[in-house]
């Protein structure tokens, strides 16, 4: 039957005393709006009445997606406790799970210019270091960051120049980074309009959105992959689950979405739509939930990874003036930068709390993330010794595909380079056979 509104219910059911009385035949849900849904699409994780009003009060477990930092476990019957994952240690009985080792730096992205800042201190934006990213004049649009206690690789996209480019940054005992550690060199050039990059940090590739096109890379740039090339429309960030073999992706076209796919590019299905600018994702992986900003809609919301749970984590209003643009998730907190402000904020994960300000009027910051030896879980790269030497190994969900780079082809179970086939000649040379001279520009064939 679909969907509808009580006041316009199909002339057959008007003489059903529940529909004239404000409320849907037998089979339907009503919405707050009074609007008639199926029963089925109650608490399916989509928002079916428009008004979110068939997702309330949908989980009959005590452990709900704000009831730990990480891990709820149901000891009994309607009785909880946290827990959580390797590498996170359980500091209160609120269920707060603090990373273990180093205290974590917070990168901006600004200009040509990667700032590194407390994301625990209140001010400390005027004492951070610069690592000099690019040559003065080019962007950073995009950054992520293979870490290390001691070295750090940065990779980040030129849309202006249409590469992605990389550089070794060398961290200090005071955990500054060294400006002259080294110089940045091309990973991928003649690109379309290269806007996001993520890191498999497990198999050490580079995804990256390309406008209509998803790539992967290895990370010295020697062979790259298309993932996808159709129905993709203005991609922008791109972030990736290696544990779930996982990638996530903004296409900011026609209809905004956010979209999932394997990494390999296979089963690929919109995860979350009505949406108007979402800018920017971040992957909480010990609840494997994804955020987003939202800055004409002023909102930071989340999901978990199958596109259930939606929820609205804050909704900022306009005396705020805050307009989330770029986030980062870590332990309890999001950090936040926003909309030509170029503010940083802190915020509880789940909406709780004030809003803390880390920094304000800064030059123009393009992209934001922790770094912390914990912040990616430590996993088995199942593509070791799974693909031959010539082919390109992808993480999956089930584990691992072998796949041909682009300008190869499969023969044999092998990847070879692809050879076109040559010109065929138009001549009939009786005994004697045609050759095509191709250093004519005329269509002279000679036998």
């Amino acid at each position: 039957m679909g969907s509808f509104q009580v006041d316009t219910c199909p002339r057959l059911i008007r003489i059903w005393k529940f529909c004239r009385f404000g409320r849907c035949p037998f089979g339907q849900f009503t919405c707050e709006n009074k609007r008639c849904i199926d029963k089925g699409q109650r608490c399916d994780g989509k928002n079916d009445c428009e008004d979110n009003s068939d997702e309330l009060d949908c989980d009959s477990t005590p452990c709900k997606w704000n009831s730990c930092s990480q891990i709820c476990v149901e000891s009994r019957v309607n009785e909880t406790h946290c827990k959580c994952v390797a590498g996170y240690r359980l500091i209160m009985r609120n269920g707060q799970c603090q990373a273990e080792g180093d205290l974590a730096e917070l990168v901006l992205a600004s200009e040509a210019e990667l700032r590194l800042i407390s994301p625990y201190k209140i001010g400390d934006v005027n004492k951070m270091k610069k690592t000099q990213a690019i040559a003065p004049g080019y962007k950073v649009d995009s950054v992520d960051i293979l870490y290390a206690k001691k070295q750090a690789e940065a990779y980040w996209t030129d849309h202006q120049n249409k590469r992605v480019q990389a550089m070794v940054i060398q961290i200090s005992d005071e955990r500054r980074s060294n400006r002259d550690a080294d110089v940045a060199r091309t990973v991928l050039s003649n690109l379309n309009d290269p806007r996001g990059v993520a890191l498999d940090w497990i198999a050490r590739r580079i995804y990256i959105s390309d406008s209509t096109r998803l790539l992967v890379a290895d990370c010295e740039g020697k062979f790259n992959f298309t993932l996808l090339s159709t129905n993709v429309e203005k991609a922008r960030d791109i972030v990736v689950s290696p544990g779930d073999g996982l990638m996530f992706w903004t296409q900011l076209g026609s209809v905004p979405i956010i979209a999932r796919a394997d990494m390999d590019g296979f089963n690929r299905k919109v995860l979350v739509d009505n949406l108007q600018w979402p800018t920017s994702l971040a992957i909480d992986y010990p609840t494997k939930r994804l955020y987003w900003c939202d800055p004409k809609s002023s909102k930071v919301e989340s999901v978990r990874f199958d596109g259930k749970n939606r929820q609205v984590v804050k909704t900022f209003d306009a005396a705020s003036g805050i307009r989330p643009y770029k986030l980062e998730v870590f332990e309890d907190s999001l950090f936040i930068t926003t909309y030509q402000k170029h503010d940083v904020i802190r915020m509880n994960k789940f909406g709780t709390g004030d809003v803390v300000y880390l920094g304000r009027g800064l030059t123009r910051i393009s992209d934001i993330l922790i770094l912390q030896e914990n912040k990616r879980p430590k996993l088995n790269n199942y593509c070791n010794d799974f693909c031959d030497n010539n082919e390109f190994c992808l993480l999956t969900p089930k584990g691992a595909n072998c796949v041909c780079p682009d300008g190869f082809i499969n023969a044999n179970f092998t990847c070879k380079p692809y050879m076109p086939p040559p010109p065929e000649c138009p001549l009939n040379c009786n005994m004697g056979m045609c050759q095509v001279l191709t250093e004519f520009c005329d269509s002279t064939l000679p036998c």
